[in-house]
């Protein structure tokens, strides 16, 4: 994936698997600045928003070097979890 998506970033030896953790606290952010009273994080919003990064960061989006925490906040914001813990209640 990296390679497709952040070609230069690739070439640097960077891997997305290795920012596994920026984008766990990236969701850590959302559930403290949303006071989330639960820190259960169903997978399949954590591949939604890498997804998200990827078509919207990666080279066919604006193109950036490779997700910074900022990218990884903002597909963590849009990977429908939020929306997700409203319809439950929060």
């Amino acid at each position: 994936m990296t390679r497709l998506f952040f070609p230069e970033a690739y070439a640097d030896k960077k891997r997305l698997a290795n920012y596994a953790n920026v984008l766990w606290g990236a969701f850590l952010d959302v559930i403290e600045d949303y006071n989330v009273p639960d820190i259960d994080i169903p997978m399949k919003y954590f591949m939604k928003a890498i997804i998200y990064c990827l078509k919207n960061y990666g080279k066919f989006g604006e193109g950036i070097y490779f997700p910074d925490k900022n990218a990884w906040e903002d597909a963590a914001n849009n990977s429908g979890y939020l929306k997700s813990v409203e319809c439950i209640g929060m």
